[in-house]
């Protein structure tokens, strides 16, 4: 057993944080988070952006919507933001990109608790919406 196969199975993995024996924040196989505090690196950020940026892939998978890719990416964005359930609730928006209707699927992103609250975001992701 190599080094990291023998770490894997002494530590154990752990999708949520927890307190070690020692009391000290850990995740995943015995990762260091902290005694009260939660730190992670750049790279590790990294990688667990590429994750949830996979499972959001794969939320837009399921609605059956088949874009261009700017505007897939768009809603992957969207649901890297809100989840697939938030996504969805955007009803009008959603139902605008089922009948190609780029301009309305926009209008209906900024006409949204998201688009008021986070106007800059959600601006550059419905000019993107219309232009594709």
């Amino acid at each position: 057993m190599n080094l990291k196969e023998r770490l894997k199975a002494h530590e154990g993995f752990s999708t949520t944080p927890y307190r070690c024996p020692a009391g000290y924040w850990t995740i995943g196989y015995g990762h260091f988070m902290g005694a009260g505090e939660c730190k992670i690196s750049k790279r590790v950020a990294d990688l667990i952006l590429e994750e949830d940026i996979h499972q959001a892939e794969f939320g837009y998978m399921s609605t059956g919507l088949q874009l261009d890719d700017v505007r897939k990416d768009v809603c992957v964005e969207l649901i890297f933001w809100h989840g697939l359930n938030g996504f969805l609730g955007f009803k009008k928006c959603v139902t605008a990109l089922e009948s190609g209707d780029f301009e309305t699927a926009a209008y209906e992103m900024m006409d949204s608790e998201s688009g008021r609250n986070y106007t800059l975001r959600m601006s550059n992701l419905a000019e993107m919406m219309r232009s594709g």
